[in-house]
Order: C-alpha cells, then sequence, then structure tokens
C-alpha cells in the first residue's frame, strides 16, 4: 500500500524530492532485507543524484545500494 501512495505522489509531482526520496529509501529496506528492487531503487537513487549531488541522505543510499548489490552479486543469500 505504501508504494502505491508513493508512486501516486511522483506522477503527481515527479520533480518533488520528498516524494522520489522516500520511494528510494522504501526500496533501499527491500534491497537489503529481501534482496527486491536493489537496481529500480538504485537507478531512482542515481537520478536524483543528478539534481541534488551534494545530498547526504542520497550518497547513504547510493551507498547501501552498492554494497547490496556487491553482497548478492557474490551469492550471498537473503539476509536474516
Amino acid at each position: 500500500m505504501l508504494y502505491i501512495n508513493i508512486r501516486n505522489a511522483i506522477k503527481l509531482f515527479p520533480e518533488k524530492y520528498e516524494a522520489n526520496y522516500r520511494l528510494a529509501l522504501a526500496y533501499s529496506y527491500n534491497c537489503s532485507f529481501k534482496s527486491k528492487d536493489c537496481d529500480i531503487g538504485n537507478t531512482l537513487t542515481k537520478r536524483m543524484l543528478n539534481y541534488f549531488p551534494e545530498n547526504k541522505n542520497l550518497i547513504a543510499l547510493k551507498i547501501l545500494f552498492n554494497k547490496n548489490n556487491i553482497y548478492y552479486e557474490q551469492g550471498n543469500k537473503v539476509k536474516d
């Protein structure tokens, strides 16, 4: 349900930082705990960094996605 609400907000306000950040954050949780949506979240975070390159929250998300991508590419399983 949360994804649907955030996705709708992004459709209505695609330039708004807050809605895009919250969606990227939700993707980061799925990536970290379920090994899902890593690529989508990483792509969204990179796109946002083009507009907000100094944003510390986005930089932290980028690092998180990169760590998770390496973790899963090495053949590791979903974290418990």
